[in-house]
């Protein structure tokens, strides 16, 4: 080679470092997720192969390898190092940006009973919570002492269609409350009391479907494990749920919670939360899904704020501001008909229901449940009863005295009348607030006394003010069915949003109003033994049941099947059936027939063993003889003798 070619070889560079920065170039384009538009990751391991890839340091910055790559050299130094977070393993994710509250959505699924496909009839289930309300009361002050701003939706009616809104809404947190059976989670159906069953597969589907921001979601169902894995497989972050097979307490289940959304909202990360609820969890019971090393759930939901605190926002469902009588907590035997009242108003819309029966067997207690029922769910907006007995005893005889028995009964219907109107009057009066202040006095009262005194008036209120009305007539008999009957059909011909439940021993026979009669017979035995342990002074424990009754083995069969690809566990079937079955037999529960008055008379005298066959039994037909011969109207003739004498 000549000395020419040696020495322009010579001045030529060497082409290795342009080499290096090309290759250095393409692996720091070939990691697109190491950088962030948000947030500066940590840096990458140094490549063994070249040493450009050290000096740009990972930090996201490119500027390094194109200034290499347009040669020039002196501007290939590192910029400085920026200040980054430790690694993910060492530190919790970062939590949501202050300015953003902490959404957590509730639902909470209390069908009262369940269809059989095989012959259609309704299946009683026990209540999720002993105490209606309890569990969003506590979530309610948990979250409202949280140091950051949190805000809580509560849906009245929990169906898949409302889980479905909570994710598209987007909610950090999902709380969920029902009852898990084999894999599956349930809920209600729209406009019914009845239950609704979400398979792990239909469950799966409908998450994926649309996307979602849900981070968490609580699962407090029993054998509630199949369905918190489907969510976790859709994309659930963290969910917490119950493992197959575990029993759980109330008061276990509401101390986990409590614990478990304090931490979470005191800037805990999900595993920290779930360790601090775990510790009152003896029996170990709930699962932290998905399971794995590598799921390390140090996700922080709620940062912790050093501020005061600012509260909770709650959205509460929108409840019946004017109600009637609370119902009882417990009514044992009586969920299928209650579910029949509220399909029959809240899905079939029909505006005229008679829940007859003999006197005692719960005709009212079955009313007000269904009230309140449709009205915890949004359906109603004002929910009114007026006791048509009281409407006659509380009557002097000095009204009717010199009437004829025609006029007689003539003025007790129109007095009827005007106390069905006045407690309507009422209802909507204190629905639409106190009248405005510059309204004069006398006006007031003219405008008050024209809608009590005038049924028209009245539908005219009803018909401008387009609220939905449940007006419930207690005590419908013979004689004064008349007067409900004609004031029922001036309404709710004038008032499309007006509904009618009337209960007592005959129907309205009201053909154009489209009535619909639901008939209650005596309550069966099992029944009413369940009934007499919610009554008693002391607890009846099963062995006692078991040993003062009837002590014959007895199994349930596959009537209580659920007549799907699956069963009800024996906990969705309301205590111990057996026991129940063995204290019906018992003489005492026999003598009672059925009766709901008699057996409320007759449960004080429970404080006795039940191995006190006759003394029990002895009490309890003499609880039937007085509830019998309470004060009642069977005739107006009959209560105008009966106040004459008094």
């Amino acid at each position: 080679m000549s000395a020419h070619h040696q020495l322009a070889n010579a001045s030529t560079p060497a082409p290795a470092p342009r080499r290096k920065s090309l290759q250095a170039l393409r692996r720091i384009l070939r990691r697109p997720q190491r950088f962030s538009r948000n947030k500066v990751l940590p840096a990458a391991a140094p490549s063994p192969k070249g040493e450009e890839s050290k000096e740009l340091g990972g930090t996201g910055d490119i500027s390094g390898a194109v200034n290499i790559l347009l040669g020039d050299s002196s501007a290939a130094v590192a910029p400085a190092p920026a200040t980054v977070t430790p690694t993910a393993a060492a530190a919790p994710s970062a939590p949501l940006t202050p300015s953003a509250p902490l959404r957590v959505g509730y639902l909470c699924a209390e069908p009262l009973v369940w269809r059989s496909s095989s012959d259609g009839s309704l299946k009683a289930l026990p209540p999720v919570q002993r105490h209606q309300g309890g569990e969003l009361a506590l979530l309610k002050t948990v979250l409202g002492r949280a140091p950051a701003r949190v805000r809580l939706r509560a849906e009245p009616c929990a169906t898949v269609a409302a889980l479905r809104s909570l994710l598209t809404a987007g909610c950090d947190v999902v709380h969920y409350t029902g009852h898990g059976v084999r894999g599956a989670l349930t809920f209600e159906l729209e406009g019914r009391a009845e239950l609704d069953v979400c398979t792990e597969e239909t469950l799966e589907r409908l998450v994926a479907a649309g996307g979602h921001r849900t981070k968490v979601v609580f699962l407090a169902a029993c054998d509630s494990e199949r369905p918190g894995k489907s969510l976790a497989r859709a994309g659930i972050p963290h969910v917490v749920c119950v493992r197959a097979g575990a029993r759980l307490s109330d008061r276990t289940a509401r101390a986990f919670a409590e614990q478990f959304y304090d931490a979470l909202c005191r800037g805990k990360t999900v595993k920290e939360a779930f360790d601090v609820a775990t510790a009152v969890d003896e029996q170990g019971a709930y699962l932290l899904l998905p399971a794995g090393a590598c799921y390390k759930h140090d996700t922080v939901i709620c940062g912790d704020s050093s501020e005061e605190s600012q509260g909770a926002q709650i959205e509460t469902p929108r409840l019946c501001p004017v109600r009637g009588p609370a119902p009882p907590e417990r009514l044992a035997g009586r969920n299928d008909a209650v579910a029949e009242v509220v399909r029959l108003i809240g899905f079939e819309r029909r505006r005229c229901v008679t829940v007859r029966g003999a006197r005692g067997v719960g005709k009212t207690a079955v009313a007000r449940a269904a009230a309140a029922f449709l009205a915890d769910r949004g359906n109603l907006d004002v929910v009114c009863e007026v006791a048509l007995g009281d409407v006659q005893t509380n009557a002097s005889y000095e009204d009717y005295f010199g009437l004829s028995p025609a006029r007689r009964d003539d003025a007790i219907q129109r007095r009827i009348e005007r106390r069905l109107v006045s407690v309507l009057a009422d209802a909507l009066e204190a629905l639409s607030g106190s009248p405005r202040p510059d309204t004069p006095v006398a006006r007031r009262v003219q405008d008050r006394t024209t809608i009590t005194e005038s049924p028209d008036a009245l539908a005219k209120a009803l018909a401008s003010s387009e609220r939905r009305c449940l007006l419930v007539a207690d005590g419908v008999t013979a004689e004064n069915r008349v007067a409900v009957r004609r004031l029922a059909t001036r309404l709710l011909a004038a008032a499309p949003a007006l509904s009618v439940v009337t209960t007592g021993r005959v129907e309205l026979s009201a053909g154009d109003l489209g009535e619909r009669v639901v008939d209650l017979g005596p309550l069966e035995a099992a029944s009413m033994a369940e009934l007499l342990t919610e009554l008693a002074p002391r607890r009846l424990s099963s062995a006692e049941m078991l040993d003062g009754g009837d002590a014959s083995p007895y199994s349930p069969g596959a009537a209580l099947s659920f007549d799907r690809p699956f069963s009800p566990p024996a906990a969705l079937l309301g205590g111990d059936v057996r026991a129940f079955k063995a204290f019906g037999r018992h003489p005492a529960v026999q003598a009672l027939r059925g009766n709901c008055s008699a057996a409320v008379k007759f449960a004080p005298e429970l404080k006795r063993p039940l191995r006190h066959h006759q003394a029990l039994a002895a009490a309890a037909r003499a609880a039937v003889v007085e509830a019998d011969n309470e004060a009642s109207v069977g005739s107006s003739w009959d209560w105008a003798c009966r106040a004459m004498s008094a």
